[in-house]
């Protein structure tokens, strides 16, 4: 019978805790049903990490992060036709294997819930969120560069409402239990990225 090893261990004790914290909150987030989910022990628990906040904080950076690098970040950074990809991402987003419309955003579930009540969650946090941006801007920069976009679009700002937008879209699909309130909002968001575009 294959053992787990310590990594096998830590990721599905982060796999667990990501589920656990999207469904429940991470206040009400429980680690003897993260444990029973796992099969783990206590021991294996806490072995990797001493205490449930720093279980909260590996899965922002460890999950939460490294699953928007992989599906956002990432592809956005090294395309070579940022203004498509952005308009792509976003279009994406209607798809249900990326979004539970029923739970929200992950990401902004926790900005709502623990920003306000922990100075490392909302660092954690906001780490992600100035990522986003960041990669939004720069995104936004080269399709200046390339002519694609207007002259007169501050790419910081925009960057930082697309951000936003996006998340209200997300929370308010979320609060009317809507798949198609998510879609007209993404659709909506669609319009106005590509309404950034040079048409001279």
């Amino acid at each position: 019978m294959k053992q787990n090893t310590p990594d096998d261990s830590r990721s599905k004790l982060l796999g667990s805790a990501f589920q656990e914290i999207y469904k429940r909150g991470f206040q009400s987030a429980s680690l003897s049903a993260i444990l029973s989910e796992t099969g783990l022990t206590k021991g294996a628990l806490y072995h990797h990490f001493p205490n449930k906040k720093d279980l909260g904080l590996a899965v922002i950076d460890e999950v939460i992060y490294e699953t928007l690098d992989e599906r956002f970040f990432s592809p956005l950074r090294n395309s070579k036709a940022p203004l498509q990809a952005l308009l792509d991402t976003i279009e994406q987003t209607k798809e249900r294997s990326l979004i539970r419309v029923e739970l929200g955003c992950p990401l902004n579930n926790l900005i709502q819930e623990m920003s306000p009540l922990d100075e490392q969650f909302k660092d954690h946090l906001a780490r992600v969120v100035s990522t986003w941006q960041g990669v939004v801007e720069d995104a936004l920069v080269r399709s200046q560069q390339l002519g694609e976009i207007r002259n007169d679009v501050n790419c910081k700002d925009t960057a930082l409402f697309i951000f936003a937008a996006f998340e209200g879209c997300i929370g308010a699909a979320k609060n009317m239990q809507s798949a198609e309130v998510l879609a007209s909002c993404i659709d909506r968001l669609h319009d106005y990225v590509a309404s950034l575009k040079n048409d001279q």
